[in-house]
């Protein structure tokens, strides 16, 4: 966090939460679309709106040439505690 390396916090963030959505839900990651959405709002009860901006930052985290910055970071911290607390 020190240096200021968003991008790279945020992929790695990305990563552990849906590792955690495989193996605790039982969610297959590889296509982060629709279906995908629907699935973890069954299971978690979180809003879709939430969770299509999580998707959102997630792929902007997985995307090497994206601009981050360190609210998006924040941001999705926030988001994607909330869905696993669900």
């Amino acid at each position: 966090l020190q240096e200021g390396d968003f991008h790279d916090m945020m992929a790695k963030k990305a990563q552990y939460f849906l590792n955690k959505i495989r193996l605790d839900f039982i969610i297959d990651t590889t296509n982060l679309d629709e279906n995908f959405a629907k699935k973890l709002q069954l299971k978690t009860g979180t809003t879709i709106e939430k969770i299509n901006e999580a998707i959102n930052l997630i792929k902007k985290a997985q995307d090497p040439y994206a601009a981050v910055m360190k609210e998006d970071l924040m941001r999705m911290n926030q988001l994607l505690d909330e869905i696993l607390k669900n």
